[in-house]
């Protein structure tokens, strides 16, 4: 992998379909050995690791774990000078279609995909369904939504940007652009229940937006330096929930105090929580929505 990039890489989780029932695992992910069987290795998914190319800034390796290997090269868009790549994330759907939302150090953002299925098979051959220039400085973060409908760039402009995530054609327009006025956003990302989103700023402040309207709804003050991360814990069903309230209900009645600091300490865990982190080297925690 190429040390000198900015990119963090980006992983999914590859089903099982991706292995047929008939071939080596070898065979699944790409290799030129095709004799020893592995059904122990069919019974696990795999994990798709995604990382710029080690002598092509603007291309992207794809490996799999636990096969350890490359197993595909997405080379730089020849058409556009796009620089290196600065954010990448995959995702796979429509039963094995991978897609590859990436920002570059351009500003442009752009989503590949795969013409189909990846099968044990399938040559990897990849396809643009959309591309855009919306940021005029580096884009530093990206983040999907849950449901793989749309994604969120932030940069080191004052633009958010919010954008499709077509499976065929070439759109080149995207959905929602919003000038926050405050430049250098580092980091980005939506909830799981796709509601809101928050980004790290270098301002030291937090904020938190509507990713159906882009409009701003807190901003967290704390940092006395600048934001650099930001992540939202994950957001658990209203049905859930309640059980969860019913139960603390009869622990406080019933049970013994152990199980009501267990049933305490649960709901906690699983509140909307918001945490950041700052060039000060502190983390802050917060209780949204």
């Amino acid at each position: 992998m190429n040390a000198l990039n900015f990119c963090a890489f980006g992983m999914c989780v590859a089903p099982k379909l991706w292995i047929s029932e008939t071939v080596s695992f070898d065979q699944a992910v790409g290799s030129r050995n095709f004799g020893e069987q592995m059904p122990e290795q069919r019974e696990k998914d795999s994990v798709l690791i995604v990382a710029p190319n080690a002598v092509d800034n603007g291309g992207i390796d794809l490996f799999s774990l636990p096969a350890e290997r490359r197993i595909s090269t997405l080379n730089s868009d020849r058409d556009t000078n796009t620089g290196m790549v600065m954010a990448v994330q995959p995702i796979l759907r429509n039963g094995g279609q991978v897609t590859l939302v990436v920002g570059y150090e351009s500003g442009h953002t752009a989503v590949w995909v795969t013409a189909s299925a990846v099968n044990e098979r399938a040559t990897w051959k990849w396809v643009q369904t959309y591309s855009h220039q919306s940021h005029s400085q580096p884009i530093l973060s990206l983040d999907v939504s849950p449901d793989h409908e749309f994604y969120i760039t932030c940069s080191a402009d004052a633009i958010l940007a919010k954008h499709p995530i077509p499976t065929d054609g070439l759109l080149q327009t995207p959905s929602k652009i919003v000038n926050t006025k405050h430049a250098g956003q580092q980091g980005v990302q939506i909830r799981s229940d796709g509601k809101i989103f928050a980004t790290a700023g270098w301002d030291k402040k937090a904020r938190v937006y509507s990713t159906k309207t882009m409009k701003e709804l807190a901003v967290l003050k704390w940092h006395k330096e600048g934001c650099y991360t930001i992540v939202l814990a994950d957001v658990l069903g209203q049905q859930i929930v309640g059980d969860m309230e019913i139960e603390g209900q009869r622990a406080t009645a019933a049970l013994s105090l152990e199980k009501i600091r267990k049933a305490r300490l649960k709901k906690a865990q699983e509140m909307h929580w918001l945490a950041a982190g700052g060039k000060d080297g502190k983390i802050s925690l917060w209780d949204i929505y």
